[in-house]
């Protein structure tokens, strides 16, 4: 709930597709001097973060992106991209190879600078998906049929042996005989990165596409992670200018008439 004329004083949202805009706003809002409170006792019905898919589906384009360019616009420091960096590296070594790519393009697209605040709306989506459809095929392995899947989770692996396996997996040839090792989930709402961590693969019972060790993938995706967050240290004072710029202006009343005009 937004105070009566908050919006003249604030403009309005980040042109941020989907993600981030929230925040942003009310970032803005208590920058400005407004008061933001949390009401207690208030709720809503909403779905489930899982039916949003934000881990593995096109959106994770643009929530890190957006994410980048807010921390950027409001002064966060290199601690921001520590953690983007840690985050991918877990992507990577729990197999999650598309969300990686995605981040990775997200972040390549912040640092191109806030170009994209003006045009963005109704390109991401598709973007984002290209990338997708166009993502190199899974490896053929091995799987257990249905009947001879493990249990739920699979046969627990200990956490420093399958942070070792990890990463001796990027080099390591993918499985393909009997012996690989295979935890089995529910579905995707249920994946959690430990549960990919020194796993061949990943499978799911609601039919979902597993996810499968891909060594050549896997380093492919790191090489971009260190290049990427590399460059954004470097320019994290210039970007974190140009954005602190671009948000307002972006997020004026005039910039949105000129968008539904257009």
């Amino acid at each position: 709930m937004v105070p009566a004329g908050a919006t003249s004083d604030l403009g309005l949202a980040a042109p941020y597709f989907l993600k981030w805009d929230d925040a942003e706003y009310g970032l803005r809002a208590g920058r400005t001097g407004y008061t933001v409170r949390t009401l207690p006792g208030f709720a809503v019905h909403h779905p489930t973060w899982a039916t949003k898919g934000t881990s593995s589906s096109w959106s994770s384009w643009p929530l890190h992106r957006n994410r980048i360019a807010t921390a950027a616009a409001y002064g966060g420091g290199r601690g921001v991209l520590a953690d983007s960096f840690v985050h991918q590296v877990k992507h990577v070594l729990s197999l999650q190879y598309a969300t990686a790519e995605l981040w990775n393009a997200a972040l390549a697209e912040a640092l191109d600078g806030p170009g994209w605040l003006d045009d963005d709306l109704t390109s991401v989506r598709p973007r984002a998906q290209a990338l997708l459809d166009d993502a190199p095929q899974t490896p053929v392995v091995a799987l257990p049929t249905p009947s001879a899947r493990p249990a739920a989770g699979g046969t627990p692996v200990p956490a420093r042996k399958a942070a070792l396996r990890a990463v001796v997996g990027l080099v390591r040839p993918a499985a393909t005989g009997g012996g690989s090792s295979v935890a089995a989930l529910a579905g995707p709402s249920a994946f959690g990165w430990t549960d990919g961590l020194g796993r061949d693969a990943v499978v799911f019972d609601d039919g979902s596409a597993p996810l499968v060790r891909d060594p050549r993938r896997a380093r492919r995706a790191l090489a971009r992670i260190l290049l990427l967050h590399a460059r954004a240290a470097v320019r994290w004072g210039a970007l974190r200018r140009a954005y602190a710029r671009a948000l307002p202006a972006s997020s004026s009343i005039e910039a949105w008439r000129g968008r539904f005009d257009a």
